[in-house]
């Protein structure tokens, strides 16, 4: 097996994933569209360091607590307890 070969699938597997990863993830997040693009423009050229970078820098961050639950949620988790325990 001729090893070159083989990195050679591994890096363009690594490449075309993170194109895939980087898009999802950006578009996924409500930002201005010219820093979308800015930012997949990093990841494309920088792949690694990229990633690195957007995961610093990059992240709309909210200023609340991501386990904070909503009013609806307390109460759907509220009501699954109290069937569990009824049963």
């Amino acid at each position: 097996m001729d090893w070159s070969i083989f990195w050679s699938w591994v890096l363009n597997g690594v490449i075309l994933l993170n194109m895939v990863l980087a898009v999802v993830v950006i578009f996924n997040e409500r930002r201005d569209p010219g820093a979308s693009w800015a930012w997949l423009l990093i990841l494309f050229f920088l792949p690694v360091i990229g990633f690195i970078v957007y995961l610093f820098f990059g992240r709309l961050l909210k200023d609340k607590n991501f386990y904070d639950l909503s009013e609806e949620e307390q109460s759907y988790h509220a009501r699954q307890m109290s069937d569990w325990f009824s049963n």
